[in-house]
């Protein structure tokens, strides 16, 4: 048909009334009509090519926003969820320090408890200046002209607590020796040889308390014996005992 074509038809051959020329016109157009055909088929398999990916594109475009729009709704949840769990752990670490003080106020209360407990006061009861052995010895004291000598006994506390008023007992042996509190002396009294007083605290490795009390020795004894008692609720008693020998005895001075 190329050949028919550059030769304007003049060599092909007569077909009937019509020229072979006349057929390969007819046979272009109709060969042009199948490539517009083919053309237009593959326009409308391009064109429906392109919906699909377009469409293929949109979609995929939806579910990527689809998915970073979970992804972000994720985002937030995590970071939520951070947060309450930093509020959390500053809720905890608040009631861990809390609960820190709690514990270190037990420990040091009942450290402080022992040691209250292992604190206590350690008495020991002397007469005047007189300490060590010599207060195991034969104490010799002078009685005045109405028949009193004097005596202070100390309570010494060489403890490490204090001993909070506690109550001093003073018995005198034999009962004919009387004992009154220093300056207040009674005649008649049940039970003339024993004395209770109250004395004042005694302070751990402080001053010594004075009882200080007037002896009533009869003219006959020559000897005789004191027992001094300390003692308080919650404190084991002490008592001590003395022995005493009476000396001069001074006359009254008449005027």
């Amino acid at each position: 048909m190329f050949l028919l074509a550059l030769s304007g038809g003049r060599v092909a051959p007569r077909f009937g009334s019509h020229s072979f020329g006349d057929a390969s016109t007819f046979a272009s157009l109709a060969a042009n009509i199948v490539l517009l055909f083919l053309a237009v088929a593959a326009l409308l398999v391009a064109s429906a090519a392109y919906r699909e990916a377009h469409d293929s594109g949109v979609q995929q475009q939806q579910l990527f926003e689809a998915q970073q729009s979970a992804l972000a709704e994720s985002r937030e949840s995590l970071t939520s969820a951070v947060g309450q769990l930093n509020e959390q752990r500053k809720v905890m670490a608040a009631t861990l320090d809390t609960v820190t003080q709690q514990l270190k106020a037990v420990q040091d209360a009942h450290e402080e408890e022992l040691r209250r407990i292992a604190r206590r006061p350690v008495i020991d009861i002397r007469v005047g200046e007189i300490t060590g052995s010599q207060l195991d010895a034969l104490i010799r004291v002078d009685i005045d002209a109405q028949g009193y000598t004097p005596i202070d006994f100390l309570v010494v506390n060489t403890g490490n607590a204090d001993l909070q008023a506690p109550t001093v007992i003073v018995q005198a042996f034999p009962p004919t020796v009387f004992v009154d509190q220093r300056g207040t002396h009674i005649l008649e009294r049940p039970d003339h040889n024993v004395l209770q007083l109250s004395a004042p605290d005694v302070k751990a490795r402080g001053e010594p308390a004075r009882c200080a009390v007037d002896v009533k020795v009869p003219l006959d004894t020559s000897e005789f014996n004191m027992s001094v008692s300390v003692f308080r609720q919650g404190f084991s008693a002490v008592t001590r005992n003395f022995r005493f020998a009476a000396g001069r005895r001074l006359r009254q001075t008449k005027f």
